[in-house]
């Protein structure tokens, strides 16, 4: 038997009459009554009261006797925030009497109150003394390796639980691991425990559904959602009020409207909707997906409005920009008498910087002052924000120094506002004081500096945060890779960009910014091949990756695959909109597909000034003045005001059609519409008036100009001296401009070519020599046919800019009279590209002219014109080619030729040399020329000996000479029938015989195969109508390196030059003496 000695805390508890004689009692009796005695405690009483019950335990002797008592005792210390007093009361206990349920009290001790590393702790002390777990120990334990993201050792428990089969046997433990690997971001696993879970209950559901939703996998949860609404049998697995805040939630972050709505109908239906947090959750839905009516609906049913219910509706208002409803909200809200938190404050503050006023932002930011909520750091950011949205740095920067403890966010936003305000400088140097300063960066520093070192093309920079990037592991961050391949392909090096993109998880814009770069670097090819291979990865194209593949399309002047992506765009259902329509009405403008850009432009409903714009420079480009004036007088009439490149496109357009009133009732338009014109907007007019011939105005008005001439102003000018031969004015002119510009290499071009046609030799080389002592360089002009770019200038050939290409390409050279050399550079075996530049073949002769050089693509065996494509080089001629040349204009006239152009219709012009006099005993006889400028310069040397004897029809080819045709044909049957047509307007229907040479010939060959009845004898010359694959490799000259074909195309001694000579000329000059072929290398 124990005696007590009654105590006053003793006598008060047991002052009932019933327990009056109950002091001497068995140790079992007292401690039944202890328990009860500290559960009343601990609803009522005090820490004070808590210990000194303790103190009466440990007096009577009891401390170590019971061990319920004990663990009362430690979950009171844990009710209390005492969690050091339960850990000294579990450490007081003898080891053998620590049993499980005083290892679960002392475990929920320290987890209940945050200490989630002092609970797993104490889970492997217990696993140390040998006692198992059981199902109430495990879920404390895996939760606490899900606050604390540790995930190794929630594997760890996981592991035990399997081999216990603890896992079989309760689903409060499938739940708690379902809620920890979705807390570590494991959706896998998650997933794996919940499907091998027998009973699922409504925990494990949304442990499933918030942790999809938290883990960025929205529609999953949705799904979930879904799934357990149609198990639902009974109502262990109807969703409670924390599933149904997971699926608003989910709605939210993917602005699905109508899903929400269909949620809400359920939350209606189930009488859960007077629940504050499924209120709270229904109201934030309606305000993130951006419903306002909704959310005043859901507003105004909410009971008990809390903060969070006013910051929601305030931010709906604030994000559509309905400053004064949020005004009127936070009066409304101040009247009820809640105080504003930060959040809500910080939302109206973004909505006054994206919506209002400066005035109206500064005078909230006194109503914020006087508040005094500038102490709370979210809303600092939220002023920090709104000041760089309005592009005043200077109240940014003073706000900034203000704020005595700066959060990542300040530092972020400020560099992010001196990025955007283009002070990239300033928001690299504060990146760098951040570092010094030892704050850690984060993506969105990092992002923002990335893009100021890309803006300013500061490379070492970039390169060096590339390499802490790495080293920090932050390389994986979409958002920096995306930066970082921006960044490379602005600088040109699309090595590193590809090699980013290759290693980085992808999304739209990665995509995206990879087909930028390629674009930004003039691979147009490779981003529509980006494009397509994006198409293959199931990947859905957004608006921006539309543009950017249009726009490379237009670049490349390829209607076939603006056509494509066109039909892609249509038959996946995307919305046509006002960006997207002006940049395919440019593209098909560009490809020479004019009536398709009518087409587009009338379908624009509300056309913007940039729709005009891009239809009248679609006009001008194709020299249609006529039309371009007739769509600026509909923009005036639609009351659309035009722009600066309005009339730049008119005034283009004006210029190249001679209309010289029109081009001056523009220019003097632009100060109507208070327009001052630049100077791209004096080089037209100057352009206009000389082509004109009115130089003397040009002059006055280039002199007249309130700014500085510049080299396209000078040019124009100085190119019309050329053209109407007034060299005396264009050298004074050119040699203003050369002191104006000395940098300009076009102005020592065009000064030295007026030189030359004026027989000034030693004039015309000073000026070359002017040119290189101080350092200026022709630019090299290049070209794109399909997939093969390369560079072409004086001196040069095409070559691919693809090393792997330029090894495979094979040397063909062909024979052409009048030391005309074309040079084939096969550059893709699989697709049989044939490109064909025609070069001149030059003498020691400084004398030079213009000449038109036609590209062509040859796919196969069929020519097929890609696009007319024209490159004015200036090359050095021989004296003999240069007599050629004026010759061949009045040798076909003295041989009894004239010139006839015919209009075909449909866009197609044809020119033609036809006999003066048509005599009826005489054959006729069609001469189709090949590859060179026109007709004459094939077959000048022989209309004289054929004239005696035939009707003699020289016609030029389309695009070569002055026939051409705005329509998309480009094959040769296209351009037989043409032929055919020609000669059917001038009365020839039938008897021709018919001669072509090289391309003439495939022409010739279709004539004969299309025109039966028409065509009596063809000729086929150097042609490959019936040549196979293996004939043309064993006709093409091989060459062991690329070394040796540029040794032989780009001779160096006079040997070489000897060996070029004799592959290339049909008749060889004999005993060139070195000193001339020095003379021409050098």
């Amino acid at each position: 038997m124990l005696k007590l000695k009654p105590t006053r805390l003793l006598k008060q508890h047991f002052a009932s009459p019933h327990y009056q004689l109950l002091f001497y009692s068995t140790s079992n009796y007292l401690n039944c009554h202890l328990d009860s005695f500290l559960s009343t405690n601990a609803a009522s009483s005090t820490v004070k009261s808590l210990l000194q019950s303790h103190a009466l335990i440990i007096t009577s002797g009891n401390s170590n006797d019971n061990i319920f008592i004990s663990s009362k005792l430690i979950s009171l210390y844990a009710f209390f925030n005492k969690s050091h007093c339960s850990t000294k009361v579990f450490d007081s206990l003898p080891t053998p009497k620590k049993d499980v349920f005083l290892w679960n009290s002392v475990i929920k001790s320290h987890f209940s109150n945050g200490n989630y590393s002092e609970s797993f702790a104490y889970y492997l002390k217990m696993r140390l003394s040998n006692t198992l777990p059981n199902d109430f120990t495990v879920p404390m334990v895996v939760s606490a390796c899900a606050e604390l993201r540790w995930d190794v050792c929630g594997r760890y428990v996981h592991g035990l639980v399997l081999k216990s089969s603890l896992f079989v046997l309760s689903s409060a433990v499938g739940s708690s691991f379902v809620f920890m690997y979705a807390k570590c971001g494991s959706m896998g696993d998650a997933h794996l425990v919940f499907d091998e879970m027998i009973v699922k209950d409504v925990v494990a559901w949304t442990a499933l559904v918030i942790g999809c939703v938290q883990n960025g996998q929205s529609e999953k949860g949705l799904e979930c959602l879904r799934d357990m609404h149609r198990v639902a049998e009974d109502g262990d697995t109807r969703p409670n009020f924390r599933t149904l805040e997971g699926g608003f939630q989910a709605c939210a972050n993917l602005c699905a409207l109508d899903e929400g709505k269909c949620l809400h109908g359920f939350v209606v239906k189930t009488g859960l909707g007077f629940n504050p947090l499924v209120q709270s959750s229904i109201l934030s839905m309606y305000s993130r997906c951006g419903s306002v009516e909704d959310s005043y609906a859901s507003f105004s049913e909410v009971v008990d409005k809390d903060v969070i219910s006013w910051t929601s509706i305030i931010g709906v208002n604030a994000r559509f920009g309905l400053m004064k409803e949020c005004l009127d909200i936070f009066w409304e809200m101040q009247v009820d008498g809640l105080c504003a938190d930060g959040i809500l404050i910080s939302s109206m503050a973004l909505g006054f910087g994206n919506f209002m006023s400066v005035r109206e932002g500064k005078a909230f930011h006194g109503l914020i002052i006087r508040r005094k909520f500038l102490l709370d750091q979210l809303v600092h950011n939220a002023l920090l924000s709104m000041y760089c949205k309005f592009r005043i740095l200077s109240m940014a920067e003073k706000l900034f120094i203000r704020i005595p403890n700066h959060s990542i966010e300040s530092w972020n936003i400020m560099v992010h506002g001196y990025c955007k305000m283009g002070q990239e400088a300033k928001a690299i140097e504060l990146f760098r004081k951040m570092q010094q300063l030892g704050i850690e960066v984060d993506s969105n520093s990092l992002v923002s500096v990335i893009i100021s070192c890309s803006q300013l093309g500061a490379i070492r920079i970039g390169r060096s945060l590339h390499c802490q990037i790495v080293k920090s592991y932050m390389a994986d961050n979409t958002s920096i890779a995306n930066s970082l391949i921006d960044m490379y392909g602005k600088v040109g090096n699309l090595t590193v960009a590809w090699r980013i993109f290759n290693q980085t998880q992808r999304d739209v814009i990665t995509w995206n910014t990879m087909m930028s770069a390629y674009t930004c670097c003039g691979h147009f090819s490779e981003a529509i091949a980006l494009f397509d291979q994006m198409l293959l990865g199931n990947l859905m194209p957004d608006l921006a990756t539309l543009l950017t593949v249009v726009s490379a399309c237009s670049h490349l002047a390829s209607w076939e695959q603006g056509e494509r992506i066109h039909c892609y765009i249509k038959e996946g259902g995307y919305e046509l909109c006002q960006s997207l329509v002006t940049a395919l009405i440019d593209m098909y403008a560009k490809c020479g597909q004019i009536e398709k850009s009518r087409e587009l432009f009338m379908l624009i409903e509300e056309k913007d000034v940039v729709s005009w714009n891009v239809m009248i420079s679609g006009y001008a480009m194709h020299g249609d003045a006529k039309s371009a004036l007739q769509i600026f007088q509909q923009m005036e009439e639609s009351k659309a005001k035009p722009n600066d490149l309005t009339f730049l496109s008119l005034l283009n357009a004006c210029a190249h059609a001679g209309l010289v009133q029109e081009g001056k009732f523009l220019f003097s338009r632009m100060e109507h519409y208070s327009i001052k014109p630049n100077l791209k907007h004096y080089a037209c007019m100057t352009d206009l008036l000389g082509r004109s011939g009115n130089l003397q105005e040009a002059e006055a008005l280039v002199m007249s100009m309130p700014i500085s001439p510049d080299g396209g102003v000078w040019g124009a000018l100085l190119s019309s001296c050329l053209v109407h031969n007034e060299t005396e004015m264009g050298i004074r002119i050119a040699k203003r401009a050369i002191d104006s510009d000395p940098e300009n290499d076009g102005y020592y071009i065009l000064i030295s070519n007026m030189y030359s046609s004026m027989g000034w030799w030693e004039e015309a080389e000073r000026a070359r020599e002017m040119m290189k002592k101080r350092g200026v360089g022709k630019k090299a002009g290049w070209s794109a046919i399909e997939k093969t770019y390369g560079l072409m200038g004086s001196g040069s050939l095409l070559y691919p800019k693809n090393e792997a290409a330029l090894h495979n390409a094979s040397i063909v050279f062909s024979f052409w009279p009048y030391q005309l050399q074309p040079v084939a550079v096969q550059t893709n075996c699989s697709t049989r590209g044939l490109v064909v530049i025609l070069r001149q073949i030059v003498s020691s002769s400084r004398l030079f002219i213009q000449m038109e050089v036609h590209l062509y693509v040859r796919w196969g065996f069929r020519v097929s014109w890609h696009r007319e494509m024209k490159l004015f080089l200036s090359v050095p001629v021989s004296g003999s080619l240069l007599s050629f040349c004026i010759a061949s204009f009045t040798s076909f006239s003295r041989a009894g030729l004239r010139s006839s152009t015919t209009d075909l219709g449909d866009g197609t012009v044809m020119h033609v040399w036809i006999p003066k006099l048509h005599v009826q005993s005489k054959p006729t006889l069609v001469l189709i020329h090949g590859f060179g400028a026109n007709a004459m310069w094939q077959w000048n040397d022989f209309i004289s000996p054929l004239i005696s004897r035939f009707n003699v029809y020289v016609p030029d080819l389309l695009f070569f000479g002055e026939s051409y045709t705005t329509r998309p044909e480009r094959s040769e049957q296209f351009q037989a029938e043409c032929v055919v047509r020609v000669m059917e307007a001038h009365g020839v229907v039938s008897g021709m015989n018919v001669v072509g040479i090289s391309y003439g010939g495939f022409v010739g060959y279709r004539m004969a195969a299309q025109f039966k009845e028409r065509i009596e004898k063809v000729v086929l010359c150097c042609t490959g109508v019936c040549l196979e694959e293996k004939d043309m490799e064993e006709g093409m000259f091989k060459v062991k390196s690329v070394d040796e074909a540029v040794s032989i195309l780009l001779p160096q001694t006079p040997d070489k030059m000897r060996e070029l000579m004799k592959l290339s000329f049909y008749k060889p000059t004999q005993r060139v003496p070195s000193c001339f072929l020095n003379d021409f290398i050098h």
